[in-house]
């Protein structure tokens, strides 16, 4: 079963920045993270994967979701956090500037309206270590880390799923 958030970006990126936004909230460990509402083609329970040499742990493999070949990327994996599957765990699907791509959370919690400024993100980790992180908003006391779908997404950018040499 899956559940259908939204269709279409009518507008870009850079004016869905402003005061007030739609957030899809998810967790990964223990750490409440968000993609735009805009973004989110749809929010799936997890399907066969195929796994792909070479791709680094970050990207699952790929999936066919009604005929479309779609990459996926496990938030756990590319955090660094250590393996897990419940029966929570679901599949982001988001529109990208590269193409349609799968995310897999621990757990879809709700889609919220974050009013005012977004706080800018932490400068934590090594240099060259990113999670695209674009701000940070309080819901409900609750520190959500507002996520760039195309920044997480860039992931799959080398993956090539066509044929021949």
């Amino acid at each position: 079963m899956s559940l259908k958030l939204a269709f279409g970006r009518d507008e870009p990126k850079e004016s869905r920045r402003s005061d007030s936004r739609n957030l899809v909230r998810f967790l990964v460990g223990e750490t409440c993270y968000a993609f735009d509402v805009g973004a989110v083609e749809e929010v799936a329970n997890p399907a066969g994967l195929t796994a792909l040499p070479e791709m680094g742990a970050a990207i699952a493999g790929v999936t066919d979701h009604r005929g479309r070949i779609v990459p996926v990327v496990d938030l756990r994996a590319k955090f660094g956090a250590p393996a897990l599957t419940s029966r929570q765990t679901k599949w982001l699907l988001m529109r990208s500037s590269y193409g349609l791509v799968g995310f897999v959370v621990d757990r879809v919690l709700d889609v919220v309206s974050a009013e005012g400024p977004m706080n800018p993100a932490p400068r934590l980790g090594a240099p060259g270590t990113t999670r695209a992180i674009v701000g940070v908003v309080n819901v409900d006391g609750v520190l959500v880390f507002v996520l760039d779908e195309d920044a997480e997404a860039s992931i799959v950018a080398n993956v090539d799923l066509s044929a021949g040499p």
